[in-house]
């Protein structure tokens, strides 16, 4: 497979070059390393500047998996189906004026990280409520903040 002559330059011109990769692949996992260390990262790496509109990127990605479709009866692999789903998604994932009121509000996958990381910082057992009721016999702060009142009233 001649892999250096793949560029994104024109929408139609890179699916025919994708199309002819495909065509030489003569196995699923060939073309799974092909969309996966070829295709994909170009795609990726497309500068915001020349990317093309939502119409023309559905398309392409549409062609691709057709493509794969029709040379292997399968879909690619969900990995590769969520990379050609960042494409997509591109001008949204590179943008960067995201605010929180956005519509089409998501994480991405460092986000999502560093969010898991702070929101279980704590120990999770520690935060189990029954566990801390009813095993650990810890009363809840409710109770204690209405029993303190009732001390105060008498």
């Amino acid at each position: 497979m001649d892999n250096a002559g793949l560029k994104y330059t024109n929408a139609k011109e890179f699916t025919v070059k994708v199309w002819t990769g495909l065509d030489q692949c003569n196995n699923r996992a060939k073309a799974n390393t092909y969309l996966l260390d070829t295709v994909c990262p170009e795609l990726l790496a497309t500068p915001l500047e020349q990317l093309p509109s939502i119409e023309t990127r559905n398309q392409t990605v549409n062609d691709i998996t057709e493509k794969y479709f029709e040379l292997f009866n399968k879909f690619p692999s969900g990995y590769i189906l969520e990379l050609l789903g960042n494409y997509l998604l591109l001008d949204y994932i590179k943008d960067k004026t995201k605010t929180k009121n956005d519509e089409l509000q998501f994480l991405t996958p460092t986000q999502a990280k560093r969010r898991h990381q702070k929101e279980f910082s704590a120990v999770e057992d520690t935060m189990d409520f029954l566990k801390s009721k009813h095993v650990r016999k810890m009363d809840s702060l409710k109770k204690k903040v209405t029993i303190e009142k009732k001390e105060n009233m008498d």
